[in-house]
């Protein structure tokens, strides 16, 4: 085969990677899934929620009541005429009406803050692991363009090399061929140790030991062309965001601490009964009681504490305010990357690529004709390689801006078109 023939057929097997239709590989999912169910930051998470249930249900259960025996005069200790006695008393203590729900349901908005934070941690969890994955996508497309490219400086190096014994070339050319070779190894050695502080990472996310192995993807399943409106996606992170939610749980709770400070006042009724035995011989008599706490500084008090969870509800309530905002700002930017990144993408893989093809077509042809120095071959060859990882590039910050528009949104984004 003749040098511009063994290069052009490089040149085909290199840019091979760029025309392959990828097919679904089931590892992303699957990897953000085991990230999710083995974090024990989310497991803690989840434990404390389910101590503020099993709390708000303790708080809705009454007093409970007060059993006593007293002695009183006994023989040996009292003087004088007075009868020894025993006395056995029993006490319940009953809360003013509606006090203990308000107790529970304080505590309760307390637990579905907890939940809302766990909704919170597990979507930024889940967005932290397809950041990972996807930079591990990445570096696997920049290894696969280094290796194509590798072979085809290679094979430009041979070109050069063979020009060189027919005296057609310098030798000079050989030598900038080969340090273009060895250059594309030093490349390769630097993205092998990125690749494994990636994987040590992603499997700290998954609650791993860092060498354990992770399934590379051999293909990746690019996200389709879709478009989006940016009024359904602010719609849709009003209502799927966890942090409104938040914040919505927190005015909640503060407004179940205003009413239950406001009723600390009403007065908690004792109930009580108690039955006096006498002892030699006299006869027994028993009673009953029933008291209640008066209110003398009790009012004044209960309106401060009150006028205090009063404000701090409205504060929360201009602090949703101001996140509500924040979140419409971060819809709109992702949606922007999301956009930008695809039109990026398209112009490189339909006028860049191609050109850059030509360009190093062209380059090929002249060097075989001499019309061409090694330097434009070599030139031509960077230039292809610089747009593949431009286009690799391109295509994972359009999947990771796809992610931060699902975390911006809060859930799942309203589809408009394909």
């Amino acid at each position: 085969m003749r040098p511009v023939q063994a290069l052009r057929a490089c040149l085909a097997m290199a840019l091979l990677c760029v025309a392959q239709v990828s097919r679904a590989d089931p590892s992303f999912d699957a990897y953000v899934t085991e990230v999710l169910a083995r974090q024990p930051s989310l497991q803690a998470q989840s434990l404390r929620r389910g101590a503020l249930v099993h709390e708000s249900n303790a708080a809705a259960l009454g007093p409970d009541p007060v059993l006593t025996v007293m002695g009183d005069r006994l023989p040996g200790t009292a003087t004088g005429a007075e009868m020894p006695m025993v006395r056995y008393q029993v006490a319940q203590m009953f809360m003013w009406p509606g006090k203990l729900p308000l107790m529970r349901d304080a505590i309760r908005a307390e637990a579905d803050l907890a939940g809302a934070n766990l909704d919170v941690k597990r979507q930024d969890l889940a967005l932290e692991a397809r950041r990972a994955y996807l930079m591990l996508v990445l570096n696997g497309k920049r290894r696969e363009i280094n290796r194509a490219s590798r072979g085809l400086a290679a094979t430009i190096a041979a070109a050069a090399l063979g020009r060189y014994a027919s005296q057609a070339g310098g030798h000079h050319e050989v030598v900038r061929a080969e340090v273009e070779v060895r250059a594309l190894d030093v490349q390769h050695e630097a993205l092998v140790g990125e690749r494994s502080s990636m994987i040590a990472m992603m499997n700290a996310l998954r609650f791993q030991p860092g060498e354990t192995p992770i399934t590379e993807p051999t293909v990746f399943a690019w996200a389709e062309k879709r478009t989006f409106a940016i009024d359904a996606l602010v719609a849709a992170a009003a209502r799927q965001r966890p942090e409104l939610r938040e914040m919505a749980a927190m005015q909640e709770g503060m407004a179940r601490m205003e009413r239950l400070a406001r009723k600390a006042p009403y007065p908690d009724l004792m109930a009580g009964a108690w039955f006096n035995q006498m002892l030699m011989g006299a006869p027994s008599s028993f009673g009953v009681m029933l008291g209640g706490n008066i209110p003398v500084w009790g009012l004044e008090r209960a309106s401060l504490r009150g006028d205090a969870y009063r404000d701090r509800a409205d504060a929360v309530l201009r602090d949703a305010s101001s996140m509500r905002a924040m979140i419409a700002s971060q819809v709109v930017s992702a949606h922007v990357r999301f956009e930008t990144a695809g039109r990026v993408a398209e112009l490189l893989e339909t006028i860049a690529i191609p050109r850059a093809r030509e360009g190093l077509s062209a380059s090929l042809s002249g060097y075989s004709t001499g019309s061409v120095e090694l330097v434009g071959v070599l030139e031509s060859r960077r230039a292809l390689q610089v747009a593949e990882l431009s286009l690799a590039e391109a295509r994972v910050e359009r999947e990771l801006s796809l992610a931060l528009l699902e975390r911006a949104a809060g859930g799942p984004l309203p589809r408009v078109a394909p």
